[in-house]
C-alpha cells in the first residue's frame, strides 16, 4: 500500500488534545501540556502548592450553571506546575489540522485573553482551543 506522499496526497497532522468541560461549554488543550488529570481524588493542600484555578469562575459562568468542581488539569509549567478545576474530563482526542479553524474575526478582536485561539469542529461540537501556558502567564 502506498502511502500519502507517494500518492501525490499531503499527509495529515494530527494532534492529541484533552477535552474538558465547563458547565456545558466544551475545551481542548494540547495533551503535552498536561502532566497528569486528577479526577476526584484528594489530593494534599502542599502539593498544590497554590490555590488551583476555577475556569468556571474564569471563564464567567453563570452561576446557575456551576457545579461543584471535582476535577483538576495539572499543567506542567516552566516553575513547577499549575492546577485547574474543571468539571468533566472527557478524555485524550487526535484532531486532525482539517478539524482545527482559527477563531472568527469578531471573537479574535474581542477576545481579552490571549489563551483562546482557536476553534475545533469534533463531529457535530464545537471545542474552544486553549492554551494553558499563555492562560496561567496571564493570571498570576
Amino acid at each position: 500500500m502506498n502511502s500519502p506522499e507517494e500518492n501525490g496526497e499531503s499527509p495529515s497532522q494530527c494532534f492529541e488534545f484533552i477535552l474538558f468541560k465547563v458547565a456545558d461549554f466544551l475545551f481542548g488543550t494540547p495533551a503535552e501540556q498536561v502532566s497528569r488529570i486528577h479526577n476526584g481524588e484528594k489530593i494534599n493542600r502542599e502539593e498544590l502548592g497554590r490555590n488551583p484555578i476555577d475556569l468556571g469562575k474564569v471563564f464567567h459562568v453563570p452561576k446557575e450553571t456551576a457545579v461543584a468542581r471535582s476535577c483538576l488539569l495539572e499543567v506542567k509549567t516552566g516553575t513547577g506546575k499549575q492546577f485547574f478545576e474543571v468539571d468533566m474530563v472527557e478524555g485524550l482526542t487526535r484532531l486532525d489540522l482539517s478539524q482545527i479553524r482559527n477563531l472568527p474575526p469578531l471573537i479574535e478582536s474581542k477576545k481579552g485573553d490571549r489563551s483562546f485561539w482557536g476553534l475545533a469542529l469534533i463531529g457535530n461540537r464545537i471545542a474552544c482551543l486553549v492554551d494553558m501556558d499563555n492562560f496561567r502567564t496571564g493570571q498570576e
